[in-house]
């Protein structure tokens, strides 16, 4: 079991590194504005915000996480070759949102497995999304390398094959559920009933929203400074690269210090990261940056799956993290995209940073605030 999740983790995240790097200097190139990029990226969180709870209650309920994964991938695969031969704007928004349609399936499902899986060892999760950042990080170098001496139309070509094969090796991926029934015994909508619970999906909300809109554009910043393909794999590469450490230590870091603790901190660092981006002059500085992310990034995220696991029973598992994922990179990035496009046009790349820096910082102050406890409290679920 554990081989074959490490593997899907790798194989999936090998796709993502193919495409998402690249995918808006893509746009960018063939004529789309910021704004058109925007609403692009935009589309496919809404899908993903629509999406995203029905995939996970179907999931839940009836059991289905292994066929939709399955699915999906083979289904990815194919919609992504669109793009080689759709180039105006309506035809790639239409494109990207039903590969979003599907995509949206596969991360929450993944995670959720794993959290089932590790069922009172959920810190032990970095272990496995490190896989994943290994993946992130080959793909993003190798295909930056090959979209600089060929066409920049490989990543659609390497995201296929990567994402084709991960469904390939789901086949053998087992499925877990907590115990013999076959329906959820919780209603989702208790899941909101838990104040923190709601308060961190705020907060993640804000902070995925600028988290988002910063990556999504940062192909476009380094080239908009002169930088090349070659200089946007390489950040992608050591970012992914520097979350691997930090996904293998986070379990010691949640024991350490709690979930409460290792979320500020990691927030905190996202601020700063953001705020960099905004002040940066050149490609290196941009690099520089980046290419330490994966502290931040990779904290948040194995602190994040956790506390959300936490604060769910385990026949909604794959609903709390369906409903984490939609909130936060759905309509956070949504909104993201959507704002970061217009200050692009309106008042140029640093202004959005700087304006996605202080977006970041209310949600600290918020946190901070209103996120008192490192531990889950056992209220607000109840027998349906």
């Amino acid at each position: 079991m554990h081989n074959i999740v490490r593997s899907i983790y790798l194989f999936i995240f090998l796709a993502f590194g193919s495409l998402s790097p690249l995918l808006n200097l893509y746009f960018s190139r063939i004529g789309f504005s910021g704004t058109e990029i925007g609403i692009i990226a935009s589309s496919e969180l809404l899908v993903s915000v629509l999406m995203q709870p029905v995939w996970g209650m179907i999931s839940d309920r009836y059991r289905m996480r292994k066929r939709i994964f399955i699915l999906s991938s083979f289904t990815c695969g194919i919609i992504i070759l669109g793009n080689l031969i759709f180039k105006d704007f309506n035809a790639v928004l239409i494109t990207m949102a039903i590969l979003s349609l599907f995509q949206c399936a596969l991360v929450p499902i993944l995670d959720s497995s794993v959290m089932l899986e590790l069922k009172g060892r959920g810190e032990e999760y970095g272990t496995f999304r490190l896989f994943g950042s290994l993946g992130f990080a080959i793909a993003s170098v190798v295909v930056g390398f090959l979209a600089d001496r060929t066409t920049i139309d490989i990543i659609f070509m390497a995201y296929a094959f990567c994402i084709i094969l991960t469904g390939a090796i789901s086949f053998k991926l087992p499925e877990i559920y907590e115990d013999g029934s076959s329906i959820v015994k919780y209603h989702p909508g208790l899941l909101l009933k838990d104040r923190e619970f709601l308060i961190f999906l705020i907060v993640a909300f804000m902070s995925q929203a600028s988290m988002v809109v910063s990556e999504n554009f940062l192909g476009v910043y380094i080239d908009y400074l002169k930088g090349s393909s070659g200089i946007i794999g390489l950040a992608w590469m050591l970012a992914a690269l520097s979350e691997i450490p930090v996904f293998y230590y986070t379990s010691k870091l949640i024991k350490k210090l709690g979930l409460r603790t290792v979320l500020m901190i990691s927030l905190i660092l996202v601020f700063l990261r953001v705020l960099l981006y905004g002040i940066s002059t050149t490609p290196l500085m941009v690099l520089i940056v980046h290419g330490v992310s994966g502290l931040d990034y990779a904290t948040f995220s194995a602190a994040a799956i956790n506390f959300v696991s936490r604060h769910t029973p385990d026949s909604l598992k794959t609903t709390g993290q369906t409903m984490y994922t939609m909130i936060s990179f759905g309509l956070g990035g949504m909104a993201g995209n959507i704002a970061g496009g217009i200050i692009i046009d309106l008042l140029g790349l640093k202004a959005m940073y700087m304006f996605f820096s202080i977006v970041i910082l209310i949600s600290l102050i918020i946190f901070i605030l209103f996120v008192r406890d490192n531990e889950v409290k056992d209220d607000g679920l109840n027998e349906v």
